[in-house]
């Protein structure tokens, strides 16, 4: 052994060493443990049903959660909501009536219309 380590040095450093893994697999354990009693169940019911892209900044989105619908206007300056109701009528067909050359406004006065 090299001069200025004895064996008790080497033996309180593997103590240590089994003591932080052991307090590494504890936390892993206690947060997998309380991971399986949340209810995650709720999270699946949460989703993008369509998106229409209007340009590269803008766009409008219709998120479906649980039989609850939210129709969101998405810009630069932030979320918009624009309608929220259960089932929006005719969510399915947002790209109806709309052409590429339609702006934000258009858009939005258009889905007005339908619902």
């Amino acid at each position: 052994m090299p001069e200025g380590i004895d064996s008790g040095y080497i033996v309180r450093v593997a103590i240590a060493l089994l003591f932080v893994a052991g307090m590494i697999v504890a936390a892993v354990w206690a947060m997998k443990f309380r991971y399986n009693k949340m209810d995650v169940g709720t999270a699946q019911t949460l989703g993008v049903r369509q998106k229409l892209a209007i340009d590269s900044k803008h766009s409008i989105l219709v998120i479906e959660y649980g039989e609850q619908e939210i129709l969101v206007g998405v810009s630069p300056a932030g979320l918009t909501t624009l309608y929220a109701g259960s089932h929006a009528k005719n969510a399915d067909n947002l790209n109806d009536d709309l052409s590429a050359g339609d702006n934000f406004e258009d858009i939005l006065n258009v889905e007005s219309n339908k619902l």
